[in-house]
């Protein structure tokens, strides 16, 4: 799949999943399946990778939620959260693979900006609520993302075989 199309994919999902939160899981969640599928049928080598970064996300949340970071409207991490890990975690493997050729650091950087700019779109969204200040929630989220991109830039990457 392009990176165009898996940006595209990825970008509709989040809106459905920031947006439409629990009114568009099911569509939501039927994407999200769509694209393990054709992850699955691609046998993408990154496949299991995208598994373990989603649970990761889905614990980090978890844990901002226990710390009262976080506060959703039914108490728990909800399961469009769930559903946008997994969207997010194979999106990463399209995404980050070709990303690698750039210096780590800014990628990191660029990588916690933009996970504290889709936290607070969700805030402004209403999909989220926090009690602590903005700026402390959106610089420990900064910081948070900063190491999943870290993270993810080791664990996504793959070495293409040719048949030469």
């Amino acid at each position: 799949m392009s990176l165009l199309l898996s940006s595209i994919w990825f970008d509709l999902i989040w809106a459905m999943a920031v947006f439409g939160q629990q009114r568009w899981l099911w569509f939501t969640t039927g994407l999200v399946v769509m694209a393990y599928g054709w992850a699955m049928i691609q046998r993408h080598p990154l496949l299991i990778n995208m598994v373990w970064v989603a649970l990761l996300g889905i614990v980090i949340d978890y844990g901002n939620l226990s710390l009262g970071l976080f506060i959703f409207s039914d108490q728990q991490v909800p399961l469009w959260l769930v559903a946008l890990w997994f969207a997010f975690s194979w999106y990463a493997a399209y995404l980050i693979p070709p990303l690698n050729r750039y210096p780590k650091p800014i990628l990191c950087v660029v990588g916690g900006g933009l996970g504290s700019l889709s936290y607070w779109v969700g805030y402004r969204a209403g999909a989220v609520s926090w009690l602590s200040s903005h700026w402390l929630v959106l610089g420990v989220v900064f910081l948070q993302w900063l190491a999943i991109t870290w993270l993810l830039i080791k664990v996504m990457k793959y070495e293409k075989t040719t048949n030469s």
